[in-house]
């Protein structure tokens, strides 16, 4: 399957209290490329082209998504947009947040999720924990605050390009960004 939710065309949309798992975004026969396999999207909720106002993704589940937990695309919006990630949990996913976009320019808030990649995860080569993909970084800020980002018994690198990080907690072996709050205890996940 391609996404668990995608968001198109909308004004504050809001995706909360969802459970959604494997979107493998791949594409079958019936798809625009003629029966070939593709991998298109693949993650568990998307904000797609010309999402306006603020669109706010809280207390969903995501496990086991090709691409990423959230994504976040624009294809020449022009309007610029908030976008609120809270309290949302990432178990085994390619990436936590997948970000594609050309010219928007978004705010984003990123705070009290729990990112979780184990080791025997499928992606646990998968270095990445959120990409920034074929365009500029974004050009509001990504800030990212009281998180926790789980990689045990792996390396996962945090992209630090426009990004501001407060007092979120890292365990395994991460690449640390810069953040003078910085938790580095394990957590105790159960």
């Amino acid at each position: 399957l391609s996404n668990g939710i995608a968001f198109q065309v909308c004004d504050n949309a809001v995706a909360q209290y969802n459970t959604i798992v494997d979107m493998d975004g791949l594409l079958h026969t019936m798809s625009r490329f003629m029966g070939e396999e593709q991998h298109w999207d693949g993650v568990g909720i998307d904000a797609d082209c010309r999402c306006r106002g603020t669109t706010t993704f809280r207390c969903n589940y995501v496990e086991e998504c090709y691409a990423g937990s959230f994504g976040f695309f624009d294809y020449q919006d022009t309007e610029p947009a908030a976008i609120v990630l809270d309290n949302n949990i990432s178990y085994n996913c390619a990436k936590f947040l997948y970000y594609q976009c050309d010219t928007q320019s978004y705010t984003f808030t990123i705070t009290n999720n729990t990112v979780v990649r184990t080791a025997d995860s499928v992606y646990a080569d998968n270095k990445k924990v959120m990409d920034i993909y074929n365009s500029a970084p974004p050009k509001g800020a990504l800030v990212l605050e009281k998180n926790i980002f789980y990689y045990p018994g792996h390396t996962a690198r945090l992209n630090k390009v426009s990004s501001i990080f407060r007092g979120n907690a890292y365990f395994g072996d991460i690449i640390l960004p810069t953040d003078s709050s910085a938790i580095t205890e394990d957590p105790l996940l159960i």
